[in-house]
């Protein structure tokens, strides 16, 4: 998951976040959505709609060019943040 970090893949859309949940506001790439993933603490990022979103964000990440892949980790990411109550207004 580590190498996702770097990873400048655009996601499908943009994801907003509320305040307060993050320094960065937005989500652009597979990269941001990683990094903000690995600053989750340990007890939010062992819930399922997380490691789902992890698993989803590492298969885009081995295969940058599948849009498949990269649509599924953008939907998966926005889900979790709207589960956990993050994300600032839906996207598509």
């Amino acid at each position: 998951m580590l190498e996702a970090l770097t990873n400048g893949t655009p996601l499908d859309y943009p994801l907003h976040l509320k305040p307060g949940h993050s320094r960065q506001q937005t989500l652009r790439t597979v990269g941001d959505a990683a990094l903000f993933l690995f600053k989750l603490p340990k007890t939010k990022a062992n819930d399922l709609h997380w490691s789902l979103t992890r698993a989803c964000l590492s298969a885009a990440t081995r295969h940058p060019a599948n849009s498949d892949l990269v649509a599924t980790a953008t939907r998966a990411m926005k889900n979790a943040l709207a589960t956990d109550g993050m994300l600032a207004h839906h996207a598509p």
